[in-house]
């Protein structure tokens, strides 16, 4: 059984490890158990997310997929997702809740049968804030 998981990110470097336990009662006395503890160089993120994918799921919705978990409130802005042909932002972008690399983006009008669109997606930002720009993908829809 699991009793907490913890990151500290205000530690930036150390020059030593060491774990411990107070005890509240002497009947917990040796009846701890310390498992899959990870001590390594700390490794920041810089590198902004990238598309894995664009999959058409019905005649007005599209899905993206990111490399990474992508941060809420800018993967959630229809503003920085523009699809070409008329088509614009999305009326809705919305991040899945099982899955936070994908984000469920919903337009207004229906994509043309067999026409290739392209998708531009701006500033959407990872978990530690790195912002991507630039992404321009194509998608088309078959009827």
């Amino acid at each position: 059984m699991t009793e907490g998981k913890v990151v500290d990110s205000a530690i930036t470097s150390s020059s030593c490890f060491g774990i411990s336990v107070r005890q509240s009662t002497s009947s917990f006395y040796l009846k701890h158990f310390f498992d899959d503890i990870e001590v390594r160089p700390l490794v920041m993120d810089k590198t902004p997310p990238s598309v894995n994918s664009v999959q058409v799921i019905s005649p007005t919705r599209l899905d993206v997929l990111f490399n990474e978990y992508v941060e809420e409130s800018t993967s959630q802005n229809s503003a920085n997702y523009i699809a070409d042909n008329g088509l614009g932002s999305p009326s809705a972008a919305v991040r899945d809740k099982e899955n936070p690399a994908l984000v469920h983006l919903t337009f207004l009008s229906p994509f043309t049968d067999s026409v290739m669109n392209a998708l531009t997606i701006n500033k959407v930002q990872d978990l530690e804030g790195n912002s991507m720009d630039g992404f321009a993908g194509t998608f088309s829809y078959y009827a």
